[in-house]
């Protein structure tokens, strides 16, 4: 009987659990929405305005030229004022960013007014007059100004409380559809069980008008907010977000102080911009207008970034594949005019920086053979799926010579330590060396710029049993310069200059 007993109290409690997890479960979207709000103190709809002034301090990583999947380039201090109404998304963002080790110097900064993330105008710092000092923003920074919004879940989970699409997505994960200056994002929201406090976001999306991230088409940003803090009217507030792309560590946001105080922008703020971000996808990116041919069977392509072809006897190589799919199809286009009747053969990637072969996609999709050192292939073939295991993805070695005739090319791998992943390829018949993006010089004074100058020398210790001291330097950032005038930029470095007896 004891035992029917325990059993029976069992059977009622199982019934019991199941009920209360399938009422769980069966929570409507909507009301997952509500009671998260709810666990952060927040009122879905607030008369007036859901007003926040902040200073928020962090960090950015220039995750362009990590060299690495993991990520992590040169990290960049961020700073930036916020005021903005996180029922409303209207705002006003200005950032600074800095380069710490480069002795804080400064890497850009914008003012951006924003509106239902769909219009945006950025003021001219040198302007005279406000009333005319604001114009279309750029398409980045106006999306870098409203991921501020983000570090706010409160501004998120009224984005999807209203989205016409709010569904579940799995237990505990709300999911909707948001469009960002007319770019279609897929957004997930973490709900913890139990408290109810939202954890973080992921969203899918993608950066077609950023230089630096465009090529990697559809990526993933996850963000997880952390160090809550409460307020005296018992609002939950996290202070800080943690952003990562695509796995890798991008960007941290800390709340340093704030104010729910009805600002005096508010009724400006409640004016929105008229314009959508102005900017051109960068596949779009113009092709370079000056076209020149320091040798014979060579074009040099000037642009954002420099491009190299040359003829040899089998067909043309391209050396480099930088800024995206569409720029790669106008340097071969233009190939087919400068060497009619002469295919491609091949493209020769020699950065380890993603934008440099952001346009690689365009060569798998022809089939012509990609070229890459080898430390890089997975980092190629994480950007072009297309190139994973296909014998169309050719590691390079250090000596290599690739085609035939006079100006058969030879491979030169740096050895480091900050080059470990380039390389660099000379044209002896040519007596040219593409130095990639490793020789960078100031441009009023053509010295090695104060940042570049391991670069150079890791260049010049990588070519100098090829080259001679009237051996021109092509490169991605630079008009051509002789050996001889890098090695004037080492006058009182003699260890770092190309030696020749």
């Amino acid at each position: 009987m004891k035992l029917a007993i325990m059993l029976g109290a069992g059977l009622v409690a199982t019934a019991c659990m199941g009920t209360a997890a399938n009422a769980e479960n069966h929570t409507e979207p909507a009301d997952l929405a509500r009671q998260a709000l709810d666990a952060l103190g927040v009122q879905t709809a607030i008369a007036g305005g859901d007003w926040i002034t902040a200073d928020i301090a962090g960090e950015a990583w220039m995750l362009e030229q990590s060299g690495t999947l993991e990520g992590g380039w040169i990290r960049l201090d961020q700073t930036a004022q916020v005021t903005a109404d996180l029922a409303s998304r209207h705002g006003e963002v200005s950032e600074a960013r800095s380069v710490p080790a480069w002795n804080g110097t400064p890497y850009g900064s914008y003012t951006i007014r924003f509106a239902d993330d769909a219009t945006a105008s950025a003021r001219n710092p040198r302007a005279e007059d406000d009333a005319t000092a604001w114009g279309p923003a750029r398409m980045a920074q106006a999306r870098q100004a409203l991921r501020y919004l983000d570090v706010f879940p409160a501004a998120l989970l009224r984005q999807a409380l209203f989205a016409d699409d709010l569904r579940h997505d799995g237990e505990n994960r709300l999911a909707f559809t948001r469009s960002v200056f007319g770019i279609a994002e897929q957004v997930t929201i973490d709900i913890q069980p139990g408290s109810g406090i939202p954890t973080g976001f992921t969203v899918e999306t993608s950066f077609p008008h950023d230089m630096f991230l465009s090529g990697w088409g559809e990526s993933t940003v996850r963000g997880t907010w952390g160090f809550w803090w409460r307020t005296e009217s018992g609002r939950l507030r996290p202070r800080q977000l943690e952003v990562t792309f695509n796995g890798r560590p991008w960007q941290r946001f800390e709340l340093s102080s704030f104010s729910t105080d009805r600002p005096a922008l508010a009724g400006t703020l409640a004016q929105p911009p008229e314009t959508a971000p102005g900017g051109f996808a960068i596949d779009d990116f113009p092709f370079s207008r000056r076209h020149e041919s320091p040798a014979e069977n060579v074009r040099v392509y000037y642009g954002a970034w420099n491009v190299m072809a040359v003829a040899l006897d089998d067909g043309v190589y391209i050396l480099d594949a930088p800024i995206s799919p569409g720029y790669a199809r106008a340097v071969m286009d233009q190939v087919e005019t400068d060497f009619p009747g002469q295919p491609v053969r091949g493209v020769i990637t020699t950065s380890n920086a993603w934008p440099h072969m952001a346009g690689l996609a365009a060569y798998a999709e022809r089939g012509i053979p990609v070229h890459v050192h080898p430390d890089n292939i997975d980092l190629v073939t994480a950007m072009v799926p297309a190139l994973r295991g296909s014998d169309t993805l050719v590691p390079v070695f250090n000596g290599q010579e690739i085609g035939t005739g006079e100006n058969r090319l030879r491979i030169r791998l740096a050895a480091g330590p900050a080059l470990d992943r380039m390389a660099f390829v000379l044209v002896p018949g040519a007596n040219l060396v593409w130095g990639s993006d490793a020789v960078q010089l100031d441009r009023g004074t053509q010295a090695p710029s104060p940042h570049a100058r391991q670069y150079i020398a890791e260049f010049l210790d990588a070519v100098c049993a090829d080259v001679q001291g009237t051996t021109q330097v092509v490169a991605m950032h630079i008009d051509p310069v002789s050996i001889d005038a890098l090695n004037t930029g080492f006058a009182g470095d003699p260890a770092a200059q190309c030696q020749k007896d």
